[in-house]
């Protein structure tokens, strides 16, 4: 059965409520004999059904509201307070506007999105309550307060505010069609488990179509296609956004995250712009301190989260980056100590331990990083991103069939990201290749290619075997796993998880050699040979060290051997 949020996505609702046309709400159709109810009618601005009030009285209400706001800011001034980062001055000034009664939900939402850049994480919550009090009727602020809440931990409090979501769309549904509010609902949706693609067509399209003028749509929209894994459709939807909203942070955030794999020059100047807008942009600041990190920049990384926690001591992501540092550092009790920062308002926000692992992941600390996954998923077993990750660190240790498994699980639950379809399609493709195997090695190929150099193949890497491991005193405790790949997609979703990664002729993840073969090649062809001794010799340095030799000195041994 569709939720009342489903139902609604494609209505075009008339007889006595509002018909949506274009972005425009025409006038209510009024039908004789309404029930007893909410009457849309009544929201229409009426001279004639004004109450009478004492002309005394009357004034003086209007002189106090006139007075009143004339002392706070505008909606608009918030909104720009928000946009450059101005979060203590957006703070003060709705808190006076709702000190004083002005209406509107925008108020509530405004210092409530104030306070959560602030880390006033609790405060927040407490804000959106007495929001929701005043405008029963507003999902944006019951929206709001389930990302809220996530942090904080409260799922039943979530679950009950999607419900009472589920609701209000049931009862009233022609309240509910500017971009915001379709923004919102699709969130809602989403949330509840709703298809992303009716979510993506039957909200964020009509938000974006309806109200060109808006970004909401658009940046919705884009986030959903990013967090599928679909960057080139992200960038599609976000490009011509960010020619229409060219001071927008949130645009220029959307177009680095679509196009940081395929065209660094475009991305690295969105990332700029972003916090040229804002220099407190906190999923910015995030981004740079990953690019400082995998530059082994970790005095810079440190700098670039203490900006984040300048204004927002709580940050759990900038705690948790500060957790990756200190462990790849070998501060077991600091990063310990960033962890519990991280968790300080819910220990139940698995996203912390995500993010740790994946950066970890990242600095091919595979084994350490999927332990944090496994505690991800201990708190929330149905968190897919955590399982994605898993699932490639799984793959990358050489424990194919516990990968495949739970990739496979996690494509069942989640049919729609394309980092696990074009992993399980893959599988596809292993599963047909030929595999040469000897006590210490086992090489995964393409079988036309296996008949023509398989063989020379296994005697290459047994003269690396023999060699290497004499020369290093050092033997893997289990076979080495290479495979060689005939097209350059598949090497890319099995080395990097994407199909567009290009630059790169082999890799090493420590007991696992991934290869792009000749065939793959063929317009630059390079010595095969030449790669597979140098990606073993990976082997070796990786494992005894346990993936911890600094990169330049792997690298450095690799190619003198």
């Amino acid at each position: 059965m569709k939720t009342p949020i489903e139902l609604h996505r494609n209505n075009r609702i008339v007889s006595g409520q509002y018909e949506q046309r274009d972005g425009v709400r025409s006038n209510p159709v009024v039908t004789p004999n309404r029930p007893n109810g909410i009457n849309p009618s009544s929201f229409v601005p009426n001279v004639f059904s004004v109450p009478r009030v004492p002309t005394l009285i009357a004034a003086a209400l209007v002189l106090f509201a006139w007075s009143s706001a004339c002392c706070a800011a505008t909606v608009a001034e918030c909104q720009e307070m928000l946009r450059i980062g101005s979060y203590e001055e957006c703070l003060k000034a709705t808190a006076e506007s709702i000190e004083v009664r002005l209406y509107g939900e925008d108020w509530p939402l405004m210092k409530a999105a104030a306070e959560f850049q602030l880390g006033k994480y609790r405060e927040a919550d407490s804000t959106l309550d007495a929001g929701i009090e005043r405008y029963s009727w507003s999902v944006r602020l019951r929206v709001q307060s389930c990302e809220i809440n996530r942090i904080l931990g409260d799922r039943e409090k979530s679950q009950r505010l999607l419900n009472e979501i589920n609701q209000l769309v049931a009862g009233a549904p022609w309240r509910y069609t500017d971009a915001d509010d379709l923004v919102a609902l699709g969130k809602a949706a989403i949330l509840l488990g709703a298809d992303p693609k009716d979510v993506l067509e039957g909200f964020f399209e009509r938000a974006m179509k309806n109200y060109k003028s808006r970004s909401d749509g658009f940046i919705a929209a884009a986030r959903l296609a990013i967090d599928k894994g679909d960057f080139a459709l992200a960038a599609e939807i976000i490009r011509p956004a960010a020619g229409s909203f060219p001071d927008d942070p949130d645009v220029q955030f959307l177009l680095f995250e679509a196009t940081a794999s395929a065209d660094a020059q475009e991305s690295g100047a969105a990332l700029q712009k972003t916090l040229e807008i804002n220099p407190k942009y906190s999923p910015a600041l995030l981004k740079a301190a990953i690019r400082q990190i995998d530059a082994e920049d970790y005095p810079g990384a440190v700098e670039t989260l203490n900006e984040i926690l300048k204004y927002n001591p709580a940050h759990p992501e900038a705690h948790a980056m500060q957790a990756v540092i200190h462990h790849l550092q070998n501060r077991t009790e600091d990063e310990k100590a960033s962890r519990q920062q991280a968790l300080q308002f819910s220990d139940q926000y698995p996203v912390v331990d995500h993010i740790i692992g994946t950066q970890l992941s990242r600095k091919y600390r595979f084994l350490e990083g999927s332990r944090y996954q496994q505690a991800a998923l201990k708190i929330d077993p149905d968190f897919i991103p955590a399982k994605v990750q898993l699932a490639q660190d799984l793959l990358r240790l050489g424990q194919d069939q516990s990968g495949w498994e739970l990739a496979d699980q996690a494509q069942k639950a989640d049919r729609y990201d394309t980092a696990l379809f074009n992993l399980m399609q893959l599988k596809g493709t292993l599963d047909d290749f030929e595999t040469l195997q000897t006590d210490q090695l086992i090489v995964r190929m393409s079988k036309p290619e296996a008949r023509v150099y398989g063989k020379q193949v296994l005697t290459l890497l047994e003269n690396a075997f023999k060699d290497v491991t004499e020369r290093y005193g050092y033997t893997p405790s289990a076979p080495v796993i290479v495979e060689i790949f005939d097209r350059k997609e598949d090497f890319a979703v099995r080395t990097f998880g994407i199909p567009d990664v290009a630059g790169f002729l082999g890799v090493c993840f420590g007991n696992v050699i991934t290869a792009n073969s000749p065939l793959s090649q063929r317009g630059s062809p390079n010595n095969l040979e030449s790669v597979l001794w140098h990606e073993f010799c990976h082997v070796i340095t990786l494992q005894m060290t346990g993936n911890r030799i600094p990169r330049w000195l792997s690298e450095g041994i690799s190619v003198y051997e």
